[in-house]
């Protein structure tokens, strides 16, 4: 005779089929640049439209992110910029002979959290 089931059982059975759901979901959309290349090459235009579609409202797919207007993509993209220049920077200054590599390594940490935080001060991501 099988038990009945409790509360944390039922809990335990809503969490096991939401990520069996979110599972589905990524399966989905998974690229068809993953699929064996004889596969792509019959569907070429429907998988051209697929990931025109898929990379048009990426952040769509991302739990946590909501659609961003124009004027956000931009700013966020300016951020990138100019974090990548930075880091090229940092880069060049780690080369130079003498230079304490502990606090070089300080540094880009902090700004790459930077970076990171400004991100997210213009995307406003709905989770943690």
């Amino acid at each position: 005779m099988g038990r009945l089931m409790n509360k944390s059982d039922n809990e335990a059975l809503q969490k096991w089929d939401t990520a069996q759901d979110v599972l589905g979901h990524l399966q989905e959309a998974r690229p068809t640049s993953l699929k064996p290349r004889s596969t792509a090459r019959r569907g070429r235009s429907l998988a051209r439209s697929t990931n025109e579609v898929l990379l048009e409202n990426q952040n769509l797919h991302i739990v946590g992110c909501r659609p961003l207007d124009k004027t956000e993509i931009d700013l966020i993209n300016e951020v990138k910029k100019l974090a990548n220049f930075v880091g090229e920077t940092l880069a060049r200054f780690e080369r130079v002979s003498g230079m304490d590599k502990h606090w070089a390594g300080i540094a880009r940490t902090q700004l790459q959290l930077g970076f990171m935080a400004l991100d997210r001060a213009v995307a406003k991501p709905t989770s943690f």
